[in-house]
């Protein structure tokens, strides 16, 4: 074999080694590359690992402090982990109670009648779990019109400060009624506490991005039997089955 042939045989040899090594490297780049599912399991592993070291350190910051909680679910981590740096309270402590009083007297009057005791029952059954804010709204309207009996238990509510009226007001004889549920839903947005209702709150969910997390994640729907009272124990139905009513009472 001649000069001239061996040479040219080394050359192409070379040109195959190169070539099989920007094959293995481009094979490597595209194996150490993530994908976009990897990057977001990555991501919600890192919050998750976070979570647990604030958690083993036992650490309780003070009212008005920024705050981090771990979640036992998925469903539990949009709740806490997407939202863990909001100004809201103690970690650990119980969360305000806002009662959607229409709605719950309703409820207890079986959709046939105004009850106030369903209030009562609820406002009651919060204050002995050790609730600091248990607060029921109610349309003035609604409260100018109940008949005595009613208006006796609404004004000792309102004494001991466990009842809010939304008020109304006239302009030339036209009644001009403000939005009860946007001013429960908005107290619970901006307090962290929990909506006692039955209500599915539809328009303000597509019209107000602000409340959507509140309503997805924030209501507890009363159950009556009679005048006994009991809430679901798992809040956040069978995807958030672990994290039990205890749970999401508190911050």
């Amino acid at each position: 074999m001649s000069t001239v042939d061996t040479d040219k045989i080394e050359k192409e040899d070379s040109l195959g080694v190169e070539e099989n090594s920007k094959v293995i490297v481009n094979k490597c780049d595209r194996l150490q590359e993530p994908t976009l599912n990897e990057t977001i399991i990555q991501l919600t592993e890192s919050e998750d690992i976070l979570s647990e070291s604030l958690e083993s350190l036992q650490l309780k910051p003070s009212y008005g402090s920024w705050r981090c909680q771990k979640s036992s679910t998925k469903v539990a981590s949009s709740v806490y982990n997407l939202r863990s740096l909001r100004l809201l309270g103690s970690l650990g402590s119980l969360r305000p109670i806002v009662i959607d009083g229409a709605n719950v007297a309703m409820a207890h009057g079986l959709d046939k009648n105004f009850s106030v005791k369903g209030i009562e029952l609820v406002v009651e059954y919060f204050k002995e779990l050790g609730h600091v804010s248990v607060v029921a709204f109610l349309k003035q309207a609604r409260f100018n019109s109940c008949y005595l009996e009613n208006k006796t238990s609404l004004d000792r509510l309102l004494q001991d400060q466990n009842l809010v009226l939304v008020p109304y007001r006239r302009v030339e004889g036209v009644t001009i009624e403000h939005d009860d549920d946007s001013t429960i839903l908005g107290r619970a947005a901006s307090t962290g506490a929990i909506v006692i209702s039955r209500d599915q709150y539809r328009r303000e969910y597509e019209e107000n991005v602000g409340l959507r997390n509140t309503i997805r994640y924030g209501l507890l729907a009363p159950i009556f039997i009679g005048d006994d009272l009991m809430f679901p124990s798992d809040p956040l139905g069978d995807s958030g089955r672990t994290f039990r009513l205890e749970k999401f009472l508190r911050f």
